[in-house]
């Protein structure tokens, strides 16, 4: 329930957007979220034959632009690694961050 509340309150372009909630046992919870038709980071960074700044560039965009919002939210992410940020395809590549999971408060609302 705790990465549901930081997902909703994190309504963002470059963060994974939670659809629903389904829970048939009330001890747990799983989360629907979008599809990420272009899978993690890792893989794409798995696939390429070479990885340039120019690669890289539209990922660190993406990457920053949702810790920006997350921080604005007084919200850190703690544990973002390639395998946390997602590519959607359609209709041209997005990168989003993933897996709020052990995110926490911060208090770094007002300027980041």
């Amino acid at each position: 329930l705790k990465e549901v509340r930081h997902l909703v309150d994190l309504a963002h372009p470059n963060i994974v957007r939670c659809l629903d909630l389904c829970s048939s046992d009330p001890t747990a919870s799983d989360l629907v979220l979008e599809y990420a038709d272009g899978g993690t980071l890792r893989t794409v960074m798995a696939e390429a034959t070479a990885w340039s700044f120019r690669d890289a560039w539209p990922v660190l965009v993406d990457v920053a632009r949702g810790l920006h919002s997350a921080h604005d939210h007084g919200i850190v992410h703690q544990d973002l690694k390639p395998e946390n940020i997602l590519r959607f395809c359609e209709p041209t590549p997005v990168y989003k961050i993933a897996d709020f999971g052990i995110a926490r408060a911060a208090g770094l609302r007002g300027g980041t």
